[in-house]
């Protein structure tokens, strides 16, 4: 099963939003505007989760369940960290505050595809899926899915 094409599209505009506040502070770095450490720190973290989150939606379009389920709970909490980071006065500057806010909605519309009927079922958990053919009558083993280990 693939996951929606705009969950993966949302996690390609993530990066793009990511590698922009990496530019930004490289560019008023460049210009002798101080950006300070939080702000470089939370530009390289940003693009870390979303290497990482790639790497999930990869396993996820292979059929691996620990894919989805890491993807669909990683867009499910890092929205409200970031935000919850982003209230906290003078951490950043306004320019990666906006970006942070960004950054969190495209997270959200990941996290409200990965959690549809039609994603949660295309990716029920392996017991599920076995409690589903039974109720089939297919007790034979495997199935179109790679193992989920």
């Amino acid at each position: 099963m693939t996951p929606a094409p705009r969950a993966g599209a949302t996690t390609g505009l993530e990066s793009v939003v990511g590698l922009g506040a990496v530019v930004i502070a490289v560019v008023l770095q460049a210009r002798g505007t101080e950006v300070g450490f939080a702000a470089w720190f939370r530009g390289v973290v940003v693009l870390l989760m979303t290497v990482t989150l790639f790497f999930f939606a990869w396993r996820a379009r292979q059929g691996y369940y620990w894919g989805y389920q890491r993807l669909r709970l990683f867009s499910q909490i890092f929205p409200v960290v970031t935000l919850v980071v982003a209230t906290i006065p003078g951490l950043y500057p306004y320019w990666m505050v906006v970006e942070q806010i960004v950054f969190a909605v495209l997270m959200i519309g990941v996290a409200d595809v990965l959690t549809n009927d039609h994603m949660r079922l295309a990716f029920a958990s392996p017991k599920r899926r076995a409690e589903m053919r039974e109720e089939l009558g297919h007790d034979t083993p495997g199935s179109s899915q790679p193992d989920p280990s």
